[in-house]
């Protein structure tokens, strides 16, 4: 049991980074998607709506990334989890 709550532990610690990185991203696109729908008047009277696309590229590619490495990151934690749990029950 000591080995399970062990190995869990560092797993989740290896973690912690991306997390933080993931929901960093997920702020910023939030915050972009605020102030743009506040100047969406302004945003189609200067005809800015390609520029807005392409600064929307940037902010979605950083969350598929760090999205990405952290739901790996889930999936690793929950097949470890598992795995330790279960070992410790048959030993």
């Amino acid at each position: 049991m000591v080995l399970f709550l062990l190995v869990v532990k560092r797993v989740q610690g290896l973690s912690v980074p991306y997390f933080k990185a993931f929901r960093q991203a997920t702020a910023d696109f939030c915050s972009f998607v605020e102030e743009k729908l506040v100047s969406t008047e302004d945003i189609r009277s200067s005809g800015a709506q390609a520029y807005v696309l392409r600064c929307l590229y940037p902010v979605l590619s950083k969350m598929l990334r760090t999205g990405r490495t952290s739901e790996l990151l889930i999936q690793g934690i929950y097949v470890t989890a598992n795995f330790c749990f279960f070992w410790v029950r048959i030993s």
